[in-house]
């Protein structure tokens, strides 16, 4: 059988506005713990696919020409140019194919990282451009040419014009993930309009419980003290 309102104990009462007012409060404030939580969430992991993809904005075409560059002027196997040294201007030399190895594992990780699906296309063609760079910089697609000349048309026309298209690809890569701030700032705004009116709207609801519960329990306390006189 239910015990009515009227028949709580003046403790039990006080712990019923206490609660009317607290509870709807820590429900709300666990709500905006949440929402404030998914936008950290997201921004960290936007900021975190464009850090590691910037590591081979600017590096990787620079590397990888400069290492194929030397190759070509000196004609020497690739192999022999060296890989890690650093050079007169600054560029340190690399393994073509194990530098576009390392490229390709990359990928594989931007797409991991992407936040979005179109940059998890993004990363997937830079990867197929990756595979005909391969070809092309094999030693013996470079030493078919025989005369300097020739090596520095098909150097010029099919190695520069790939890593451009690879450095291309990563920029816009980038630039998508950086447009996908824009979106995870709308979806903040909008919570916050809406954490606003929920706020206003629990804190209402709560205030009138409450001044419902102290006019009931107050009149529970007066009346049988104006029944006596």
């Amino acid at each position: 059988m239910k015990v009515k309102y009227k028949n709580w104990s003046i403790n039990k009462k006080l712990l019923s506005i206490s609660l009317s007012a607290f509870l709807p409060m820590v429900i709300l404030a666990a709500y905006l713990i949440v929402s404030l939580n998914n936008a950290a969430s997201a921004y960290s992991e936007i900021t975190k696919s464009i850090a590691y993809a910037n590591r081979y904005v600017k590096d990787f075409k620079s590397r990888l020409d400069y290492s194929v560059y030397l190759a070509v002027v000196s004609n020497k196997q690739l192999k022999e140019v060296g890989d890690g040294v650093t050079t007169v201007n600054g560029v340190v030399t690399v393994n073509p194919y194990d530098y576009i190895t390392e490229m390709e594992e990359a990928c594989d990780k931007m797409t991991q990282n992407a936040t979005v699906p179109l940059t998890q296309s993004q990363a997937g063609r830079i990867k197929n451009s990756l595979s005909s760079l391969r070809f092309c910089v094999q030693d013996q697609q470079i030493k078919e040419r025989t005369s300097y000349d020739e090596r520095m048309e098909y150097f010029n026309s099919n190695v520069k014009d790939l890593t451009t298209l690879v450095q291309t690809g990563i920029q816009d890569y980038v630039y998508l993930e950086t447009s996908n701030f824009v979106t995870v700032q709308t979806e903040l705004n909008r919570n916050n309009r809406n954490s606003t009116i929920l706020a206003v709207g629990v804190a209402i609801v709560a205030m009138s419980i409450s001044l419902l519960l102290s006019g009931r329990a107050a009149r529970s306390v007066t009346r049988p003290i104006r029944d006596l006189c």
